[in-house]
């Protein structure tokens, strides 16, 4: 039975940024929403002027990234992929708040679904949509891998019938500057042919229903000596692999990741601890399009 936790998905999280305010203003406090001369407002400010700039801007940020989430659960449920593509793309951000819009709108209709103000029919309609205009945008990006630029397989039952989370993950490795591959099949074939001794690796192991643990535990024992003999990094996230990660820990997975950010993270360490310089110079964006260093 489908439940209101396989489309949980985190909403947009307030920052304490006055931890981190400074006399002399930096780039980190700047949002890809802003106007082209908010640096230019942040000069030869005080602290305090500088930090209501900042906030000002900041909750306007918020609103209009709160609204576009909006007008893409509207888009969603009248079956408009394109229309949420569009709009999206007309906003003053960049592509990772982009998918940060298509993730939250996701886990809004969750919401309305779980308390009936949405039938499982217009829900998987809706989610169906946005996963649609996720692959568009991802599509549409125009950061090209370098050859030797890390790879990311992104492992999933071929049952599992949640796939936004291992879509959206994806999409988030990709903007990273990494080679991906989302892998529903076959999984010990693609990984012993895609992940090459030479090359930092990642295998992500996405498992959201709690049902499909033989499924989940056949793909584990397969996969785990192959990542383990070219060295790369193992590690699962999603609803279920929350609810079992002491498990799959003992099962041979590095770490379960309660986050996206955390997984995104760990990934960068470890691959700036391999040497590779392709992805962990990359700036890390927030979810609503803060650059930070």
């Amino acid at each position: 039975m489908t439940t209101s936790e396989d489309y949980a998905v985190p909403q947009l999280v307030d920052r304490d940024f006055e931890a981190g305010l400074q006399d002399e203003p930096s780039e980190a406090w700047v949002t890809e929403v802003s106007e082209p001369n908010i640096l230019e407002l942040l000069k030869n400010k005080s602290i305090t002027q500088s930090r209501w700039i900042f906030e000002a801007h900041y909750t306007c940020s918020r609103l209009l990234l709160e609204e576009a989430v909006l007008d893409a659960v509207e888009l969603a449920q009248n079956a408009s992929a394109s229309r949420i593509v569009d709009r999206l793309r007309k906003l003053p951000v960049g592509p990772e708040a982009q998918l940060e819009v298509l993730r939250n709108a996701v886990a809004h209709i969750g919401s309305e679904w779980n308390v009936d103000q949405v039938g499982f029919v217009e829900l998987s309609l809706a989610v169906s949509q946005l996963q649609l205009a996720l692959r568009q945008l991802g599509q549409g990006s125009s950061i090209v891998p370098s050859v030797r630029a890390p790879v990311c397989q992104i492992l999933i039952s071929e049952a599992e019938t949640h796939t936004f989370a291992a879509c959206y993950l994806e999409e988030r490795f990709r903007l990273q500057g990494m080679h991906t591959d989302l892998v529903d099949r076959d999984h010990a074939k693609r990984l012993s042919n895609t992940l090459s001794d030479g090359v930092s690796g990642i295998v992500c192991l996405v498992w959201n229903d709690p049902h499909l643990t033989n499924d989940i535990n056949s793909i584990v024992r397969e996969c785990f000596p192959i990542v383990s003999k070219k060295e790369k990094l193992f590690i699962s996230g999603g609803y279920a692999a929350m609810n079992h990660s002491g498990w799959l820990e003992n099962q041979g997975i590095t770490k379960v990741f309660r986050s996206y950010e955390d997984a995104l993270l760990a990934t960068r360490d470890f691959i700036a601890s391999s040497g590779c310089n392709d992805v962990a110079q990359l700036p890390y964006q927030n979810e609503i399009g803060l650059r930070c260093s």
